[in-house]
């Protein structure tokens, strides 16, 4: 029996937070300065295993320091703004940009050195994923 529902497998490639307005968080902030601009999310995990996460809540991420380097751009996060979602990311931030041929996730390694604190500021955002089809889901006004 058919019941109308279609059940498609999605291979999730990261789970995050995604910026609701990219154009406006960068421009709060000072505008990308580095050729490759991102700002569109939070990442919770990459190459998750297993996902159990509320897909589609708002939420509301403090944003409360800078990281500004030849290579990278990025928005550091604080942490108590995920409420209980878990960040695998030693220090949780939004890549806003980078320079031509350094990848995102080179903002892991140079925002464990530190960063610039600034006044804190909150940017919405939606939980959701990314996955192998192009696709985010879970977070509507992304679907694609």
């Amino acid at each position: 029996m058919v019941t109308g529902q279609l059940e498609v497998k999605l291979r999730i490639i990261y789970t995050g937070v995604f910026v609701k307005d990219t154009e406006a968080l960068i421009a709060r902030w000072k505008g990308a300065t580095l050729s490759e601009v991102y700002g569109h999310h939070l990442t919770l995990e990459f190459r998750p295993s297993k996902v159990s996460l509320p897909f589609g809540r708002d939420i509301d991420l403090k944003v409360i320091g800078v990281l500004d380097t030849d290579e990278v751009q990025a928005l550091v996060i604080c942490r108590e703004s995920l409420g209980a979602l878990h960040c695998k990311n030693e220090v949780p931030h939004i890549t806003v940009a980078c320079a031509k041929g350094i990848k995102p996730f080179a903002s892991n390694a140079a925002l464990e050195k530190g960063y610039k604190p600034i006044i804190p500021f909150y940017v919405k955002g939606k939980i959701g994923a990314f996955t192998d089809k192009g696709n985010f889901f879970g977070s509507g006004y992304l679907d694609r």
